[in-house]
């Protein structure tokens, strides 16, 4: 009797414990969060981080870290490739917006 309310307790709390963990998965993918770095390689689908690929959204939107943040356009950037330092935000595992913040010469 007691070995079945255990079992019955255990099945419980795991089932409750993989629910929560799938919500809580779910809700971090709609996140948007920032990182910072050197940009290795820019080309029209991807960035490379300090090493770390990141896929750009087909709209991003890029801008200089200015008091104004002047916007740039992304032909403008993926010919000339000269980020050197970049602020991306990600949301859904996609680069929706890049903040440049030092350029090569």
């Amino acid at each position: 009797m007691i070995s079945s309310v255990k079992r019955t307790a255990g099945i419980f709390f795991l089932s409750l414990a993989i629910s929560y963990s799938v919500i809580g998965a779910e809700q971090a993918a709609g996140q948007e969060y920032r990182v910072e770095g050197y940009v290795s390689a820019i080309k029209s689908t991807y960035l490379y981080l300090d090493g770390q690929r990141y896929f750009l959204a087909p709209d991003v939107k890029f801008a200089l870290d200015t008091d104004y943040g002047r916007p740039l356009d992304g032909k403008e950037i993926y010919q000339m490739r000269w980020i050197a330092r970049a602020r991306i935000h990600v949301r859904d595992n996609k680069v929706t917006r890049v903040t440049v913040l030092k350029m090569e010469q």
